[in-house]
């Protein structure tokens, strides 16, 4: 009997807990190692190396990293995910990079039993559509994704054959998002190489699901520099490699930049879609002082079991501990949707200058939907109130209540 080659596209070695991707074998004992009774694995025979490198390869528009040559003039986004078996939890991470200076980091995690067969698959892939939507929301026409999981790529472009209801609905979602009009060109980047900004999106997920990790970044800063867009993107790295500040810089251009209203309601809506994830009202909310970013929050009411967890309240304290003042004069809020009552009269008592809001709130809306306590003759303080008229604060609104009202009809 001749000898055989068995190509496996996806598998897993439960051994050393790792996916397996685009690897060859060539005994059918090791092969069966890494794909019996893993759900999805795809794997074929073949009688020689060459076939069987031909088929993993054939089709692909992925490029790697350090081979292919992709565009450097444009925006570039990490993206990774992770899964804590303990909590049943996936996390997703993204960190979007131009010229390189990192110019905006996004994680969050999720507990959502459909997506437990595929383990941290759901993060990766959560990271790759999350990456697109910021690329469109911010007007790009062209964006690389670099990511580690080859079915990021593949299953996007339909290289792949989609078999689970979690790799055929994203296949949707980012064919949707892909119909837009923007160009995406997708680069496989080896984890665990040194890649700082594969390693980056990698701390950034664990550190959502509270996973140690080898603090890869914290070292790699001991001996390099990182340029940042913001001291929000700065924080968000200190929060996992602590007593490197002076390593990383904000760039020059930030200082320059003139933040309007419209950046400062995305950093609020991004807030927003994290309430969103966690099955919360949408509702999220940013103080900023000198134009720069001071706190940030979105509401936490269902997970704390708290009535007053609203993002305002919620972003009124962080800003007042980072400032050691109760008083937040000369700040102004974002906020994307209209403030309640008990919101209103926190602003108030802050001491808050101005207040910009995505979208009305036409059944509890105290800032003049339904009444208007920050600017009343009668109290001693007044408030500027500023309606951006958001669509996009809406929008995630309406989607946020119509997958509500489709889970509780299943």
């Amino acid at each position: 009997m001749s000898k055989k080659f068995y190509a496996i596209k996806e598998g897993f070695d439960s051994e050393n807990n790792k996916k397996v991707e685009d690897k060859v074998v060539d005994t059918w004992g090791e092969c069966l190692k890494y794909v019996k009774g893993v759900k999805g694995a795809k794997y074929k025979s073949f009688q020689s190396m060459k076939d069987a490198s031909v088929y993993l390869n054939k089709g692909s528009k992925m490029l790697k990293k350090g081979v292919d040559n992709y565009p450097e003039d444009c925006l570039h986004i990490y993206v990774d995910g992770s899964y804590n078996e303990e909590s049943e939890k996936y996390s997703y991470g993204i960190i979007a990079v131009r010229n390189d200076v990192v110019e905006y980091i996004e994680s969050g995690a999720a507990k959502d039993n459909s997506k437990k067969n595929i383990r941290q698959i759901a993060g990766e892939l959560k990271a790759a559509v999350r990456a697109l939507e910021y690329a469109l929301e911010n007007g790009e026409e062209k964006v690389v994704i670099f990511h580690d999981y080859e079915g990021v790529s593949h299953h996007a472009t339909g290289f792949w054959e989609r078999r689970e209801e979690s790799s055929i609905e994203y296949y949707i979602k980012m064919n949707e998002l892909m119909s837009s009009g923007i160009e995406v060109i997708f680069v496989k980047v080896d984890s665990h190489t040194g890649d700082i900004f594969n390693e980056l999106a990698d701390e950034k997920c664990k550190e959502k699901l509270s996973i140690a990790s080898d603090n890869v970044v914290k070292k790699w800063l001991c001996t390099h520099t990182l340029t940042v867009l913001n001291q929000h993107v700065k924080d968000e790295i200190l929060n996992i490699a602590p007593d490197s500040s002076d390593k990383i810089f904000l760039t020059e251009n930030y200082e320059n930049k003139g933040y309007d209203e419209k950046d400062f309601m995305f950093e609020a809506i991004v807030e927003a879609k994290k309430s969103m994830e966690n099955l919360e009202v949408p509702v999220g909310a940013v103080i900023v002082k000198d134009g720069n970013i001071i706190a940030r929050a979105h509401n936490l009411k269902e997970r704390l079991k708290d009535s007053t967890a609203h993002a305002e309240i919620i972003v009124i304290r962080k800003a007042s501990e980072y400032l050691n003042n109760w008083r937040l004069t000369d700040c102004s809020m974002y906020v994307t949707l209209e403030p309640c009552p008990m919101c209103a009269g926190a602003i108030l008592q802050s001491r808050i200058n101005k207040l910009y809001i995505g979208t009305f709130d036409q059944e509890s809306g105290a800032c003049g939907s339904v009444i208007n306590i920050l600017q009343n003759d009668n109290l001693n303080h007044w408030t500027d109130i500023k309606w951006c008229h958001d669509e996009r604060c809406s929008d995630i609104l309406k989607s946020f209540f119509k997958s509500k009202r489709y889970r509780a009809c299943k």
